[in-house]
């Protein structure tokens, strides 16, 4: 029993003793915790920042019109089909004007028939003129040939007026393409019976193209016709600058935006299509002082503001504290995010892995070189 009891007590001394480094260096006490290292940024206060925006636009052209005959009739000849280039004032269709030409025959008729009955009554009219100074006639008589010599005239005006009418039916007879451009759609073939409402053709003047893009008013309210905007087109990845050249008054209802109208510099215009999407490129700078953070110096806190961590100084062995500090955030992009709060510049603030510390944390730090990113668990 002795024996046993000797043996026990004798081994406490050699568990102690191989116990006691692992206590050591896994010590729960203050003077034993490790001082990590971490990478800061050192802030510089910024009069504000620039806000990088993209919007879409579709080139089309300047002016588009469904041509229509301004007279009903039996069409008998299409010259243009879809994708022909035509020039302003060429021929594009026909009617049948074989009715109009027999009442322009008619009314021409008219005008000889007037024209006669209007030198019959000047012939009288001098007659009763002569008679009348002799006594022959009474000054009734004179007076009846004056009225038939002015109604004459009247049938003659009212005749070249009708002939007028048919020879202006007989030229809108004739399809003209009012500007130079491209047939996009035709609807209809030779042998139809049109009315006056009927599309026949669509023309679309490809040759001005343009491009409508719906903006923010703050973005419409930094344009004025004759600025240039970057703009970048499917076939172009390159930005290059676009004019604008007019900037409408009204707001899209469902949107809240505005639509500027930009035009594609002569260089590259014969290389877009009607149809085509373009990006514009805006920068705005907003004035506004706060500071640039990389996103990842930023976690979330409460009430819906943002936080960061911020390095203060302490008085013990060259060590920092981390210290939380609420942010507000006014800007953010793919990198970068301008913030403001209670920082000020020269304030060293925790560039990434803030996930891995706590507020009042002591640490060492180091300078930030933007190359390295937070991983989480």
């Amino acid at each position: 029993m002795k024996r046993t009891l000797f043996r026990s007590l004798s081994l406490i001394p050699l568990f102690t003793i191989a116990c006691q480094p692992a206590a050591e260096e896994n010590g729960t006490g203050s003077e034993n915790l490790r001082i990590v290292e971490v990478p800061v940024i050192e802030l510089e206060k910024q009069p504000g920042y620039t806000v990088k925006e993209s919007f879409l636009g579709t080139i089309e052209a300047r002016r588009s019109t469904m041509l229509r005959f301004e007279v009903a009739g039996t069409i008998i000849a299409l010259a243009a089909d879809e994708g022909h280039q035509v020039d302003k004032g060429q021929e594009l269709g026909l009617l049948d004007t074989a009715r109009l030409e027999a009442r322009l025959a008619e009314a021409e008729a008219q005008i000889a028939e007037a024209e006669a009955q209007r030198t019959l009554a000047r012939t009288t009219l001098e007659r009763a003129e002569r008679l009348k100074r002799s006594q022959a006639v009474s000054q009734q008589d004179v007076d009846e040939a004056l009225q038939q010599r002015d109604a004459a005239a009247a049938r003659i005006r009212l005749a070249q007026a009708r002939a007028d009418a048919i020879r202006v039916d007989l030229e809108k007879s004739i399809l003209r393409a009012p500007f130079s451009g491209t047939i996009t759609s035709r609807m209809t073939d030779e042998g139809a019976v049109v009315s006056v409402a009927s599309p026949v053709l669509e023309l679309r003047e490809t040759a001005a193209l343009e491009s409508r893009i719906a903006v923010p008013r703050t973005t419409a309210d930094n344009l004025t016709p004759g600025d240039t905007v970057s703009v970048m087109t499917e076939l172009a990845p390159e930005a290059q600058s676009w004019e604008v050249t007019r900037i409408l008054p009204q707001r899209d209802p469902l949107t809240r935006t505005i639509d500027i109208i930009v035009t594609p510099p002569s260089e590259i215009r014969d290389s877009l299509r009607d149809g085509d999407f373009i990006t514009l490129k805006q920068v705005t700078a907003v004035s506004s002082p706060g500071f640039a953070l990389p996103r990842d110096a930023l976690t979330e806190s409460v009430r819906g503001l943002w936080a960061c961590y911020v390095a203060v100084p302490t008085a013990e062995d060259g060590t920092y504290e981390l210290q939380l500090r609420d942010l507000e955030l006014l800007h953010e992009d793919a990198d970068q995010a301008f913030v403001r709060g209670p920082l000020a510049s020269g304030d060293l603030v925790l560039a990434t892995g803030l996930h891995k510390h706590a507020p009042g944390q002591r640490v060492s730090v180091r300078t930030f070189t933007g190359s390295e990113t937070e991983t989480r668990p």
